[in-house]
């Protein structure tokens, strides 16, 4: 992967990684990049926010939606990444169950080709599958906080990853509140604290919802303050929190055939 694509968020990484490495030459996407439609103006914060400085309250976020308070996560994904090496558009979709279950499908469009990126884990192994081929790991002899690890390196961590990895790669991070796209939010910007390469991403934005944390949106922009420009767009859409699938529904969503290569449980996924 070229190193001037930087990865932010764990959720986004599978995509941007691999991605980038695959699609290296300029896309031709037909929709413009969105203009920026945040407006500053005073918003109505819970008690529990209040005095909260912005790293605090990153922190605040993460541990809102941590495996401990959120056991099953289902939202849908839409990100663009947009350089002078690397133009695409992809949709998605994220579900993470109890006991280390996860499920992430990417469809990617980039200059009027399409792609797809799939990562299953039901607990016992993990399958990521891309373009045709299929790479699968055991995770019986790991513990669960390398299996965390794991899950979001390969784009798997939810919000919580993603909010985590902020928090760890941000400074001097400011906080105003507002409205984006006629809902109430809370706008920290910071910059990188290790940017990588000529042209990289130099400073983030992050909305979260007002009464939720909720992480809506993340932008990463590059160059100067003056004439910066927009290169990275992701999103949470449509989030659904602690909403349990039924039996059959986690044998759909966290099977995966190659999982079976190397399943040590006969019972397949934890969850059944």
């Amino acid at each position: 992967m070229s190193k001037r694509c930087v990865v932010l968020a764990p959720v986004a990484a599978c995509s941007l990684v691999l991605l980038a490495g695959a699609w290296s030459s300029p896309g031709s996407l037909s929709s413009p990049p969105p203009q920026e439609s945040f407006v500053v103006q005073a918003v109505q914060l819970p008690p529990m926010l209040d005095g909260l400085s912005p790293q605090q309250l990153l922190l605040q976020a993460s541990e809102a939606f941590g495996s401990d308070r959120v056991q099953w996560l289902h939202a849908r994904l839409w990100q663009r990444y947009c350089d002078e090496h690397v133009d695409f558009v992809a949709e998605g979709r994220l579900l993470i169950g109890p006991k280390n279950c996860a499920r992430l499908e990417w469809t990617i469009c980039t200059g009027g080709a399409q792609s797809e990126i799939i990562v299953v884990s039901d607990g016992y192994a993990l399958a990521h599958a891309l373009i045709g081929q299929v790479a699968s790991q055991s995770l019986t002899a790991l513990d669960d906080r390398e299996i965390a690890t794991v899950l979001s390196e390969k784009g798997c961590g939810g919000p919580q990853g993603l909010l985590a990895d902020l928090s760890a790669r941000m400074n001097d991070v400011a906080m105003d509140t507002g409205q984006w796209n006629g809902q109430e939010v809370i706008r920290l910007q910071g910059n990188l604290k290790e940017p990588v390469g000529q042209g990289s991403g130099q400073r983030v934005c992050l909305f979260l919802d007002a009464q939720t944390l909720w992480p809506i949106r993340v932008e990463q922009w590059s160059g100067r303050a003056e004439a910066s420009i927009l290169i990275w767009q992701f999103e949470f859409r449509e989030p659904r929190l602690n909403s349990a699938l039924s039996d059959a529904e986690c044998i759909r969503e966290f099977t995966f055939p190659q999982l079976d290569t190397i399943m040590l449980s006969s019972s397949g996924s934890k969850l059944r």
